[in-house]
């Protein structure tokens, strides 16, 4: 059995899909901010970001009536901007999450970090790790995506998107344990 709120946000998508402006309004007005936070997980600037969201609902209004799985509506629309954000990005950024997956796959396991003691630092913090790692972090924990829809927004399994946020999770625990030695 579906969740309300789900329910809820499919009935709107069904709405949109069928030409109701308000229900596609209310997709914009819920989801335009998400989507901005996603995008700056790129490294990309404020104004870079404002026009990938304004392509990414361009898409979506032209693309929604060919969505089949309404319950994949938040995945389909994130990996919009994901391809977006890829496309301002260029190759150089391309061949970094490239190399980042081989760097990954390389190294041994670690323990899972806390993060209660770094709360101010994250902001500054994720700025200095992978956009990989910024990716699956956003996505996770300020989008509040669950690893099904990650995984399926990067077409990767659901192993992988638990390593990826694992890995993340240790390359951010290091630049905050970083900036915190050198505040002291």
């Amino acid at each position: 059995m579906k969740e309300p709120i789900q329910a809820a946000e499919e009935l709107i998508v069904i709405r949109a899909q069928l030409g109701d402006e308000t229900a596609f309004q209310r997709l914009v007005h819920t989801y335009t901010q998400p989507l901005f936070l996603y995008c700056r997980s790129f490294s990309l600037d404020s104004d870079r970001c404002e026009d990938i969201v304004q392509e990414v609902w361009l898409v979506a209004l032209r693309s929604l009536g060919k969505l089949r799985s309404i319950s994949k509506f938040r995945s389909w629309l994130f990996g919009i901007a994901r391809n977006k954000a890829r496309q301002h990005l260029g190759k150089k950024a391309r061949d970094e999450i490239v190399r980042q997956n081989v760097i990954e796959s390389s190294e041994s396991s670690l323990p899972d970090p806390s993060f209660e003691d770094y709360l101010e630092l994250i902001p500054n913090a994720l700025e200095l790790i992978s956009i990989r790692h910024r990716e699956v972090l956003t996505l996770r924990f300020l989008n509040q995506m669950n690893y099904t829809d990650i995984a399926d927004l990067l077409g990767i399994g659901i192993g992988t998107v638990k390593s990826r946020v694992h890995y993340a999770k240790v390359a951010l625990h290091a630049k905050l344990e970083s900036m915190k030695n050198e505040r002291s």
